[in-house]
């Protein structure tokens, strides 16, 4: 799986995709990581995202921008826009984002893949950088339905 720069990896660095954070490493992996760990999920590496999870397009980020893979010339979407570029590329099965205000399901839109938002709370937010705590969620993208409900099920949320 692949995890957006705003989920906390222990021992690697959370920059929000900005320069104001390049230094800012995490001690413990986000609870969702640790969950998924736990279950036997191997993280390959962290994706871009719109500078401080701040934007509607991915293409803000000190990390340069995330292109639709199916188009360079387009916008992935934002926030979570390399999240969702890493699963419709099939770099990963699976890759987790944030949704305050339609990031997961705008860059899911925008390139192709089941984009996941669940209840508020459905995932916990630990170890993940709060935008605005009463409205974050953590998503996920995935190609297909069948992948996503797997995963929301290893979490312990999703009827059987």
């Amino acid at each position: 799986m692949a995890v957006k720069d705003i989920i906390d990896l222990k021992e690697q660095v959370t920059s929000l995709g900005s320069s104001l954070y390049i230094h800012n490493v995490a001690h413990k992996d986000a609870k969702v990581i640790q969950l998924l760990r736990r279950a036997g999920a191997v993280v390959v590496g962290k994706t871009t995202l719109h500078e401080l999870a701040y934007g509607a397009n991915g293409d803000r980020s000190t990390n340069g921008p995330s292109r639709n893979p199916y188009d360079r010339t387009r916008i992935s979407g934002g926030s979570s826009g390399g999240s969702a570029v890493a699963a419709a590329a099939g770099i990963v099965l699976l890759s987790f984002g944030t949704d305050t205000a339609g990031s997961v399901r705008v860059p899911a839109g925008l390139c192709g893949v089941v984009g996941f938002k669940p209840a508020y709370g459905a995932i916990s937010t630990s170890g993940v950088f709060p935008l605005a705590g009463s409205l974050d969620h953590v998503g996920l993208f995935s190609r297909t339905t069948d992948d996503a409900q797997l995963v929301y099920r290893l979490l312990g949320n999703a009827p059987r």
